[in-house]
């Protein structure tokens, strides 16, 4: 992802098409499956710095559930025999 740092040099010396592009390119990547499934603070710099060089947020896909599995049900018991704490070693 391109570095904060990069786009605001960019922008800073005039080349405002390179912020821009490198700044849509950042929320592209910080977007991954789409929320709640994002980098939210890439996302949130990347929205900042393109709302800055007054440019739109690119259009992306919302999360869609079903192109992924189901997570399995698991039962979870916290004594099991990888349970490391409180027992008093024998």
């Amino acid at each position: 992802m391109p570095s904060t740092s990069s786009r605001r040099l960019s922008g800073d010396a005039g080349n405002t098409a390179a912020a821009v592009e490198a700044a849509t390119k950042a929320y592209r990547l910080a977007w991954c499956d789409g929320p709640p499934f994002a980098y939210h603070w890439g996302l949130e710099a990347a929205k900042q710095h393109l709302k800055e060089l007054s440019a739109p947020e690119p259009e992306m896909p919302p999360f869609d559930e079903s192109k992924f599995e189901p997570m399995p049900e698991v039962e979870i018991d916290p004594d099991d025999e990888f349970h490391v704490g409180d027992k008093a070693v024998q």
